[in-house]
């Protein structure tokens, strides 16, 4: 059995290598997970290759897998370009650009960044999909996005980290909280229960908990959140001082966010948000769309 008599699977084999997981990737095909490996391993004995390595942290390409997935990519971009062509329709594929970014910066910015990008020309079609750093990474690794988004530039892959701008945090109380009122010191501050995302990361590879750590407020957390909208969400509820990126995600007209005497501006921690991508896999129809999405980012 040869490659040619085996095409039909190699949708499946795309899904997989574009989600990461077999579970996932049947529910999306609708099939059974079983079919679904059933299906990968004929595929594999007919190429005598192995596709996949398999971890604990989940499934990635091998070299094999990854010559066979570009392949897989063009040939069917080609037959969908033909088929177009056939029947008289678009004489031009359009491309979806498949976009990681950072939970934080995917209902803040990117709804001002696609619609100023589209308004400057051709419109594009994107593909937006947030979650953490090291979900999105894996996504990036499997070339599931054609780039990312993120707010650090970690990670022990080479891939290629352009800083597209420094953004600063702030602490945010409720009106409606029994910890509201007009002036806020230091000393006060410290007898406040502080709410955020502890394990972010902030600029020079720091985390939020790090830099609290260093005005001395890293004992004043009494709940531990794993993301800044749930931060929000006990802050909103009076539940403490919610210390979060000043962004449009977090501005809110029941939330206020105050300044504190004893401790400078200057002392706020501040976050870096760069573009990350694979430089092998920098496709030309990529460098126009990335270089108007760096020119809105320098608006902000």
């Amino acid at each position: 059995m040869y490659l040619e008599e085996n095409l039909e699977k190699l949708p499946n084999f795309i899904k997989i290598a574009e989600i990461g997981s077999f579970n996932k990737a049947a529910k999306k095909l609708g099939m059974t997970q079983a079919a679904l490996s059933l299906s990968i391993q004929s595929l594999e004995t007919a190429l005598d290759i192995q596709l996949f390595t398999r971890s604990s942290k989940g499934i990635y390409l091998t070299p094999k897998g990854k010559l066979l997935y570009d392949f897989s990519k063009r040939l069917l971009t080609d037959c969908q370009n033909l088929e177009n062509n056939l029947i008289g329709g678009k004489q031009e594929q359009s491309i979806e650009f498949k976009v990681g970014t950072h939970q934080v910066l995917a209902g803040s910015i990117w709804p001002t960044i696609i619609k100023n990008v589209n308004a400057k020309g051709k419109e594009l079609s994107f593909s937006l999909t947030s979650g953490r750093h090291e979900d999105l990474i894996k996504g990036l690794l499997n070339q599931t996005f054609h780039f990312c988004i993120l707010t650090r530039p970690k990670s022990k892959f080479h891939f290629k980290f352009e800083k597209l701008y420094t953004g600063s945090m702030g602490f945010y109380v409720s009106k409606a909280s029994k910890f509201y009122r007009k002036n806020y010191d230091f000393n006060y501050l410290k007898r406040i229960p502080i709410i955020t995302d502890l394990s972010a990361q902030l600029a020079q590879g720091k985390t939020t908990l790090d830099h609290l750590r260093e005005l001395g407020l890293e004992e004043l957390f009494q709940y531990q959140v794993n993301s800044f909208q749930v931060a929000k969400s006990f802050c909103l509820n009076g539940l403490g001082i919610a210390y979060l990126p000043r962004i449009e995600e977090f501005e809110d007209s029941n939330l206020e966010l105050i300044k504190i005497r004893g401790l400078p501006q200057k002392n706020h921690g501040s976050y870096e948000v760069y573009l990350i991508y694979d430089e092998k896999n920098y496709q030309e129809s990529l460098i126009d769309v990335i270089s108007k999405i760096k020119e809105q980012f320098e608006l902000i």
